[in-house]
């Protein structure tokens, strides 16, 4: 005789099986995708961007390289600490898969594309100041943004 249970189908498609965050799902997308995004803008830019008169596109291309590897160093440093903040204080679990690769390749690619508007050398005359506000807050608004977006709610077990 046939169970009541291998008659009735469920309604409900099951849910994926729970699958653990780990450390290395969390770096790896941090460590490499705001360089991945980072010299692929300052790579397009340098190419397809406009000609200076006294420098060869190559020479922006390096200069932009160096900024960048700074800027995307600053980023990886304020969206780890952003994510362990919200983890300790369980506002989110730490980002893996698909969540982290977007949250880790979008927001680097937000704050280059600001700096075609903002131009932080531009705020010389406010200080060197001025300038490290105008060149790391546009990374600290995208880390903050995109953790918040693409966060991961914690899992009560």
């Amino acid at each position: 005789m046939a169970k009541l249970s291998d008659v009735v189908q469920p309604t409900k498609k099951a849910s994926a099986p729970y699958k653990r965050p780990t450390i290395a799902g969390w770096l790896t997308p941090l460590l490499l995708g705001p360089w991945v995004s980072i010299y692929g803008v300052v790579s397009a830019y340098a190419f397809m961007g406009p000609e200076w008169p006294y420098v060869p596109r190559w020479g922006v291309w390096g200069t932009g390289m160096l900024l960048g590897t700074v800027v995307g160093a600053a980023y990886i440093l304020i969206a780890s600490l952003l994510d362990v903040a919200f983890l300790a204080v369980r506002l989110s679990s730490l980002p893996n898969g698909a969540r982290a690769w977007l949250g880790a390749l979008v927001p680097p690619l937000g704050f280059m594309v600001s700096y075609l508007f903002i131009r932080p050398w531009n705020y010389w005359k406010g200080g060197p100041w001025a300038v490290v506000i105008a060149v790391f807050l546009p990374p600290i608004i995208a880390a903050l943004a995109s953790r918040v977006v693409f966060r991961q709610k914690v899992v009560q077990s």
